[in-house]
């Protein structure tokens, strides 16, 4: 199968038979499971293809005579139409008529080809790499990158990044030192690696330059916002500055990890909701930071994103409770509902009826006067993904399309008897197979065990590994994931 899911457009690729006349040449999702050794890629429901003796087949169910069959040197073209749902299928240049219908509800669909019981044949597969041997039909792309649409946000490292740092030498005097993201940072969440210590976040709404003895929240716990324990000095044009002799920032001998998103600054006034917000968004990345004040009753809140956010976190600030962890992105249980986690414990998600959003308003319950903040994401394309997968029990296990390189993975088991919010990022894990990890909802140090191995992709993510955190079989997971490149501009770690 290739590494190019499409869920639009018209794509068209070219087969040549290298040697036997064996084999099958077609489409297939992320989910089908002929794609094996002696196997065609039709004996799964989920691909459709042409055998090489001329039978169209998918599900397993062959009609024969479709087309001529196929042998040594002769080329199959394959054109699918994913606006209208159709593939076609040409021998040498001439059409056998559409083979399927009704694609077009089927997810992102790959091309895919199996050598049948000969898996020493040497065959070629022509995306536009090299002129077509035949011209394809009207409208019809090469299926490569090159024709993907240009994202909105062609460099997601002005958005958010990963960025890791050491502590000053303990034998020398300490000094502030200056974490150099190369972005404006709005919202940054820190951790400890070398030293089991608790997550931080801070943001441009609740920690200010000249007053930042203010602002530290704690992700792992339901702690109120702490005011003391000063480790975080002033925020940067392109990053932020750390206290010295901090031991949670900026302490001999330890090293860290930062993730960072941008919104808007230290924001503005909105009153979109019920109750008025103090708002920093950035409408391009889909991200905002939301400052609130509890009423006793569920309220409705400005988010200023301008579409629906699909991930709403909440945390209260002026007194101890958990971190609310809201998302629109499980669509099996149930389908099109809100579910609910929390961030600080390893809690099944649960639906949730009282939380709705719109593109301007969120609803949530504080106390009244409980002061609070909310992390608001919704999906770019290209930049950011929030969703699910079905775990296969298998080392060899599920591959995700995000049409993005992951620079920031995060994966939750969803059901009963669950488990840590996992956290990769793609620079405590420079290359593959990615197996360095922390947790969200514990002080635990960097750990790289091979049972949490998985490989960050041009265009996504594949779990390399049994472990029931992440891979049970029928399992539902949640994942959420940030861009390093979108796969237009992609290339291969």
């Amino acid at each position: 199968r290739g590494t190019m899911g499409v869920t639009s457009g018209k794509w068209y690729f070219e087969y040549t038979d290298g040697a036997t006349g064996s084999g099958s040449v077609g489409v297939a999702t992320a989910g089908a499971t002929s794609l094996v050794q002696d196997g065609m890629v039709g004996n799964s429901s989920q691909g459709w293809a042409v055998n090489n003796d001329g039978a169209k087949e998918n599900g397993n169910s062959e009609t024969a005579g479709y087309m001529a069959s196929f042998t040594t040197g002769d080329v199959v073209s394959v054109a699918l139409n994913m606006d209208d749902g159709e593939i076609t299928f040409y021998k040498n240049g001439s059409s056998a008529g559409v083979a399927f219908t009704n694609l077009g509800s089927k997810g992102a669909i790959y091309p895919a080809i199996c050598t049948g019981s000969h898996s020493s044949n040497f065959d070629t597969l022509n995306f536009g790499q090299v002129d077509f041997a035949h011209t394809p039909p009207s409208g019809y792309k090469a299926w490569n990158s090159d024709n993907l649409p240009v994202p909105t946000i062609k460099n997601p490292t002005e958005h958010f990044v990963t960025t890791l740092w050491s502590g000053n030498d303990s034998s020398s005097p300490y000094g502030n030192q200056t974490v150099d993201t190369g972005m404006q940072v709005d919202m940054t969440w820190h951790k400890t690696r070398s030293h089991g210590v608790d997550h931080r976040i801070h943001d441009r709404l609740r920690t200010l330059n000249g007053n930042t003895d203010t602002g530290h929240i704690f992700p792992n716990l339901n702690n109120a916002e702490d005011n003391g324990a000063v480790n975080f000095d002033a925020w940067t044009s392109t990053g932020f500055t750390v206290k010295g002799n901090s031991n949670r920032a900026d302490g001999g001998a330890r090293t860290y990890v930062s993730w960072n998103w941008k919104a808007d600054g230290t924001g503005g006034a909105n009153s979109d909701g019920a109750q008025a917000t103090v708002v920093s968004a950035n409408q391009t990345s889909g991200f905002s930071i939301v400052t609130g004040t509890g009423t006793g009753s569920a309220t409705t809140y400005g988010h200023g994103l301008g579409v629906e956010p699909k991930i709403i976190i909440t945390k209260a600030r002026s007194a101890a409770d958990d971190w609310y962890f809201f998302t629109s992105a499980i669509d099996g249980i149930p389908y099109n509902t809100w579910q609910y986690n929390k961030l600080n414990t390893t809690n099944a998600f649960a639906s949730d009826s009282a939380t709705a959003d719109n593109t301007t308003t969120f609803t949530t319950t504080y106390a009244n006067g409980t002061t609070f903040v909310a992390y608001c994401f919704a999906d770019v394309p290209g930049f950011s993904q929030f969703g699910i997968y079905e775990g296969s029990g298998s080392s060899n296990g599920p591959h995700k399309n995000l049409n993005f390189k992951p620079a920031w993975l995060m994966i939750k088991k969803t059901s009963a008897g669950s488990g840590s919010w996992f956290i990769y990022d793609n620079k405590r894990n420079p290359h593959n197979v990615a197996s360095t990890v922390l947790w969200a909802d514990t002080t635990n140090t960097d750990t790289t065990d091979n049972s949490y191995r998985l490989d960050m992709l041009s265009n996504g993510f594949k779990i390399r590994d049994t472990n029931t955190n992440y891979n049970a079989s029928g399992v539902i997971y949640f994942y959420m994931a940030f861009a390093e490149a979108p796969f237009k501009y992609a290339n291969a770690r």
